[in-house]
């Protein structure tokens, strides 16, 4: 009998591969699933580490495991939100900002003016180390 399984070798830029592109990945065998990664990518403003692949709705750590050899991120910059210009809503919308910490980011930003540097938002209680990291990427400063 032939074998009718693919050869997992192929290299597929998680920032810009199309949900075709993306069923060449071990594990990812349908373009519905893929569609999920694309919808999960955009929503966050673009990957910035494999690790938030675990993050995709419905991503088993096996599937994870089973393809994370092939997955590369090429030059990419994220998609990132003005903090000196946003409303609490607009920070919201990001999926690692819940409302609490939107809000609160705003609120800092009417109670201190502008922020000058991303790491100010650091003197916030809310945010943690973790979640510092987690959300510095997809933040910017224009004033």
């Amino acid at each position: 009998y032939p074998k009718n399984e693919k050869e997992y070798t192929i290299k597929v830029d998680i920032n810009t591969a199309n949900a075709k592109e993306l069923t060449n990945l071990k594990g990812i065998y349908s373009e519905k699933y893929a569609t999920i990664i694309i919808k999960h990518r955009d929503q966050i403003g673009g990957f910035i580490s494999k690790d938030q692949l675990r993050d995709v709705w419905n991503m088993t750590p096996e599937t994870y495991d089973g393809l994370i050899d092939q997955v590369v991120i090429g030059k990419y910059i994220p998609k990132k939100i003005n903090i000196n210009t946003c409303s609490a809503q607009q920070l919201q919308t990001h999926p690692y900002i819940d409302w609490k910490t939107a809000n609160a980011i705003y609120k800092y930003r009417k109670a201190n003016g502008n922020y000058k540097k991303i790491e100010e938002i650091k003197k916030i209680h809310l945010i943690n180390k973790k979640t510092y990291l987690k959300i510095a990427p997809y933040l910017k400063i224009i004033d």
